[in-house]
């Protein structure tokens, strides 16, 4: 009874991991592929449906610098 309980938890997790890892993935390709045109810390947050202010955490968690600063870095 406990390990099919683990089982599913486990399930859950990884596939949480797993989003989290698409949208950063999508995230980080959209600068990487649009670099040239502006972008926008609001555009980019617009399209994943998060706020301005969670996805500049989220950013900074998971890349270590900031969006614009990320960006600036990719532009040069």
């Amino acid at each position: 009874l406990l390990e099919s309980a683990f089982v599913v938890k486990s399930s859950i997790e990884e596939q949480g991991i797993s989003k989290e890892q698409e949208r950063l993935k999508r995230i980080l390709t959209k600068i990487n592929q649009d670099f040239a045109e502006p972008i926008t810390l609001k555009q980019i947050a617009e399209e994943e449906f998060l706020s301005m202010n969670y996805l500049s955490q989220y950013f900074r968690k998971r890349v270590g610098i900031g969006f614009n600063q990320y960006l600036n870095q990719v532009r040069l």
